[in-house]
């Protein structure tokens, strides 16, 4: 239960079902992804194998649901179960 003290939720995702920038690359960072240096762009690459995922480095902080589908089916493509990554993106 989040107190009015900014805590979050235990699941990546707060409460209304939107996920964070910072949220994705520290879940990308647990899983073994690798930040890629970046050249002149604010955009963070993460690289596992032969997957390289994008994340923008400005804009809105939270990522649109368009966004989170097309990294999950990038995850799915390599072999991240979807239903997996869902929950743990608190999508359930």
């Amino acid at each position: 239960m989040a107190s009015g003290t900014g805590a979050r939720p235990a699941t990546a995702q707060d409460a209304s079902g939107t996920m964070t920038r910072m949220e994705l690359e520290k879940w990308l960072l647990r899983h073994n992804f690798t930040q890629a240096p970046a050249g002149k762009t604010s955009h963070r690459q993460f690289v596992l194998g032969s997957c390289k995922v994008t994340v923008p480095g400005h804009g809105p902080k939270d990522l649109s649901k368009k966004h989170l589908g097309m990294i999950l089916r990038l995850l799915e493509s390599v072999g991240f179960d979807r239903a997996t990554v869902r929950r743990e993106w608190g999508d359930v």
